[in-house]
């Protein structure tokens, strides 16, 4: 691309110097970088990608409240476990006191029993009640969790639809581009034809110096015609390119159908490269012809 961008400013019928083309290009680069935040369907993949943040904020603390919520259900069965098992101890000393002669002692071994007895009574319904309440949490917090997370991946699908999207007017709109500056070029050798048509006929033409700057000038508006020809190929072959990425690729896919797509981006890249040879030849005789 930047010797494309190069090859085109190589041209002295644009007339103007390095520097004002160079700041001329940034200009419009950040007019086009303008244009494009302002295209609808960037600004709806910004708030897409935006609502992403949200929703991934949100299932992470979703997932965190699940999590902390099995936690909890694991310390409270632990709590019910001793409490059960205190229990039992309690009561099997109760039943040992009955053997024992009435006393002082006894009584007052009875009523502290008792208490704990009646103590960790007290603890395992609460917590057989706190174990209730956080099983039909955790059945609330798992079934949100799995909605997140199902909204989450329709999210993620539906943003990189929208970045296809983007992707594509993008790649139209500098096609468009390239296609009025390739207009720039086709006018301008029917111009120049014209203008040889008028002279070819004198004596002598091929010595004239006007005419050698006309065939100079009707050379560099093909090649860069033609150049601009292979950046809109290019461009079209880059976008195809992008729809064979490995991500793309269906995982269900038969080893037939992804040994096809392999060789189908083999021989796109083979193409690419070809181009690109191409267009270096091309800018080097162009050079070549501008000395």
């Amino acid at each position: 691309m930047p010797r494309i961008i190069i090859a085109l400013s190589l041209s002295f019928l644009l007339c103007l110097s390095l520097n004002s083309q160079a700041s001329e290009a940034s200009n419009v680069s950040l007019l086009q970088a303008q244009q494009l935040n302002s295209h609808p369907l960037v600004m709806e993949a910004n708030q897409l990608a935006n609502n992403l943040k949200a929703a991934e904020l949100q299932y992470t603390a979703t997932q965190l409240d699940v999590n902390n919520a099995a936690l909890s259900l694991t310390q409270v069965k632990q709590v019910i476990h001793n409490a059960q098992k205190n229990l039992q101890a309690y009561q099997e000393q109760q039943q040992e006191l009955r053997f024992f002669n009435p006393s002082d002692f006894t009584r007052l071994r009875q009523a502290t029993l008792a208490e704990k007895v009646a103590n960790q009574r007290a603890i395992l319904i609460i917590n057989q009640q706190r174990q209730s309440i956080l099983l039909k949490t955790r059945k609330i917090l798992t079934k949100q969790f799995m909605e997140e997370k199902s909204q989450l991946a329709i999210l993620n699908s539906t943003i990189k639809n929208q970045q296809k999207l983007v992707q594509q007017a993008t790649i139209e709109k500098q096609v468009i581009e390239l296609n009025k500056a390739q207009n720039f070029w086709l006018n301008k050798i029917v111009s120049v034809n014209k203008r040889i048509d008028t002279i070819i006929k004198q004596p002598n033409v091929n010595n004239d110096t006007a005419y050698q700057a006309l065939v100079k000038e009707l050379f560099i508006a093909q090649e860069n015609s033609n150049l601009l020809q292979i950046q809109i190929t290019l461009t079209h072959d880059k976008t195809q390119l992008t729809t064979l990425k490995p991500e793309e690729i269906d995982e269900t896919s038969s080893v037939t159908s992804l040994n096809q797509e392999r060789q189908d981006l083999d021989d796109l890249t083979e193409q690419l490269n070809q181009t690109e040879q191409l267009i270096s030849s091309k800018l080097d005789l162009l050079s070549q012809r501008q000395a």
